[in-house]
């Protein structure tokens, strides 16, 4: 019996937090409906848990790509992908429903750089070949979130030699 009870305190609590409300530039969810991003100019958005928001940047043949995310609010528990025009992982993050990424977790390229700055993440990638260069941006959850979880954030991509 005690179980039983334990299970409709949960689901009481669940209904009381429904997930948070999707911002306005979805649907953004895979890269055939990425948002574009035009360097220099900040976008706002909102990543809840089991929704990617895709940003989509078009650059030159042999240039660098940063992109930064900066923290807007709430849980914070981002992970990161990057692909360049052929699909390939630049940088990646797997969602673990676990916050932090353990060491080893995070895969990047040679010349990639992903530094978390304390209000805001940078990810640097090389753009070998000219096209659009795609980040993902995941708002992991933890084990034992009773909601899902969400983080609001403002994302820049800058391009450079």
């Amino acid at each position: 019996m005690r179980s039983v009870l334990r299970g409709v305190a949960v689901c009481s609590l669940v209904a009381c937090a429904p997930p948070r409300a999707d911002d306005a530039l979805e649907p953004n969810d895979d890269r055939d409906s990425a948002t574009l991003l035009s360097p220099g100019v900040a976008v706002k958005g909102r990543a809840n848990e089991h929704d990617a928001d895709v940003f989509a940047v078009q650059a030159a043949a042999d240039s660098r790509i940063v992109f930064v995310a900066a923290d807007r609010g709430l849980e914070r528990c981002p992970k990161f992908q990057v692909h360049d025009p052929g699909g390939v992982e630049l940088v990646g993050q797997p969602v673990t429903g676990a916050c932090e990424a353990a060491s080893g977790e995070t895969r990047l390229i040679p010349g990639a750089l992903l530094q978390d700055l304390g209000d805001a993440v940078s990810i640097e990638v090389p753009a070998a070949r000219a096209g659009a260069y795609f980040l993902t941006i995941m708002e992991d959850g933890g084990e034992d979130s009773v909601a899902p979880l969400s983080w609001d954030y403002e994302v820049t991509a800058t391009l450079g030699p």
